[in-house]
């Protein structure tokens, strides 16, 4: 399997400058990697519309990299490595093949793939994310830098050994053979990217092929339910507290997006708090992953089977317009329509002249003090938007669906089994002692006792049960439950039966029920 390794790099002022020329940040107004990638984007799309057949990748690349050389206004793609400039064909040949392969609704349909249908590629600007892709003959790695085609040795930080590369390394210190990195590398190795995000951090991401590690199996399985209070809750009763970086934060954040707001684009001081912001954002996620990771990382060295609910994260986390706005363009073309219709009429004799504005407010409900709709007066409405911004916000905070894609890499790196039931699945409603489906609860409702069975459930770790429970991995309903209070006797009010019922069940705790 592959995987992929990143470092941070620090490279001096003239290699920034090499670097900027490759992204297409300094020297010239577009991207120059994008330069590449937009004309044979705009080839491709006119050779489409017209009918002619698909230029072949070969071609592509002789027009729009070989002879754009040889033409005035492209002749600076000779000052950089063409290694990035191919790759940037590549990565377009293959968005056209995904696009036309998998991006209709048959593609879905059929089980290709999952989740929507892909898109056609877009044209690149200024503001895409700056990478540059070098395959295995555009670079070396040598003890502590890396050399990249046109650029010199790049300083690294080797925060974690390569794969299969430090025992090359050590080879290469004590016995002098410097070939056996080299050579090494080559078989494992297959690309390498240099990355800038937006706070001017530098990167270099190896893609490196690895063997899967099988860990020592382990009988216990694990249910994992997440929520906003807390982040993550087991159903072994073990509860994770959500870090809530932003929210912590969340004034520093205003006042630099305040800061931001003031200033004037295309001036320095606009580029100096739009550093600061990046650099607080880049903060926020650093923090967020480490925590994933180690969190991540536990639940699968502990557990041999992990459960996972799926979550609609961007249904959640959906903006929903200002209710007044809305309600205000929906007013408009109301009074559109009816102004046209009241013109029709009072033409033709249906109605007076002087009924014609009475006629207009009365049909769409204007009235002088406010706008009524069928949910309530507009000031209502405008207190609930708050509210789904704030909880979109400390939704998108905790990150729930980059928890779930570390479970899954993890998994299948270390040979455990990972699966997801259907968000549709009443784990919330249902107890997980006898079965009963008690309905639906409120979100302010954390514990409830259940009507049928009398057991007394904590509502995260109850879903985290029945998430278990919903997996395949429990015998019996109430396997993993709580304690359960005996069956009320047919005998009369307040008097225990005991019948073989009350012996059948235990908790998780190993206390047996009386």
């Amino acid at each position: 399997m592959k995987a992929r390794f990143k470092y941070r790099i620090y490279p001096t002022p003239g290699q920034k400058y090499r670097l900027a020329k490759l992204f297409g940040c300094v020297c010239c107004a577009t991207l120059r990697e994008g330069v590449v990638w937009n004309d044979s984007l705009a080839c491709s799309q006119e050779k489409y519309k017209s009918g002619e057949k698909k230029s072949y990748l070969s071609e592509l690349q002789k027009q729009f990299i070989t002879q754009a050389k040889k033409t005035e206004y492209r002749e600076w793609l000779s000052e950089v490595s063409v290694i990035p400039l191919q790759q940037s064909l590549n990565n377009l040949n293959q968005a056209d093949q995904n696009f036309f392969q998998l991006g209709t609704f048959h593609a879905t349909s059929l089980g290709k793939r999952k989740g929507k249908p892909v898109k056609p590629p877009k044209f690149k600007s200024r503001k895409s994310k700056q990478t540059a892709k070098f395959t295995l003959r555009g670079f070396k790695i040598h003890q502590d830098k890396v050399s990249l085609s046109s650029l010199n040795k790049l300083q690294i930080i080797w925060s974690r050994e390569l794969p299969t590369i430090s025992e090359a390394r050590l080879l290469a210190k004590f016995l002098l053979l410097g070939n056996i990195l080299q050579e090494r590398r080559q078989e494992v190795l297959s690309s390498i990217t240099v990355i800038k995000d937006s706070a001017n951090r530098y990167f270099l991401s190896f893609v490196v092929e690895i063997n899967p590690e099988t860990l020592p199996q382990s009988e216990l399985s694990v249910g994992i339910d997440l929520g906003i209070k807390t982040f993550a809750t087991l159903s072994n009763g073990e509860k994770v507290d959500a870090p809530k970086v932003l929210k912590k934060r969340i004034k520093k954040y205003r006042k630099l997006s305040k800061s931001l707001s003031k200033k004037t684009r295309r001036f320095k001081r606009y580029e100096k708090a739009r550093l600061r912001v990046a650099k607080f954002h880049a903060k926020l996620k650093d923090t967020r992953t480490d925590f994933q990771h180690k969190l991540s990382t536990e639940i699968i060295y502990q557990n041999q089977t992990i459960v996972l609910e799926y979550l609609n994260v961007s249904g959640m986390v959906k903006k929903r317009c200002d209710p007044t706005t809305t309600l205000a363009l929906a007013l408009g073309k109301l009074l559109c329509k009816r102004q046209l219709l009241c013109k029709r009429q009072v033409a033709s004799g249906q109605i007076p002249r002087r009924r014609k504005t009475q006629a207009i407010g009365s049909r769409v409900g204007v009235r002088r003090k406010g706008m009524l709709t069928k949910r309530g007066n507009a000031d209502q409405e405008r207190e609930r938007a708050p509210r789904d911004r704030k909880s979109s916000r400390t939704i998108s905070d905790l990150g729930w669906r980059k928890f779930r894609k570390f479970l899954e890499a993890k998994g299948e790196k270390y040979g455990r089994d990972f699966r997801v039931i259907s968000r549709w699945e009443p784990t919330s409603q249902k107890c997980s002692c006898c079965g009963f489906h008690g309905g639906k609860l409120d979100f302010s409702v954390r514990e409830w006792e259940c009507l049928n069975c009398g057991s007394k459930h904590d509502r995260d770790e109850n879903a985290a049960i029945n998430i278990l429970v919903a997996g395949g991995h429990s015998e019996t309903l109430n396997g993993r439950g709580g304690k359960l209070n005996p069956p009320p006797s047919p005998l009369g009010r307040g008097v225990r039966g005991v019948g073989p019922a009350a012996y059948e069940t235990s908790t998780r705790r190993g206390a047996k029920a009386q």
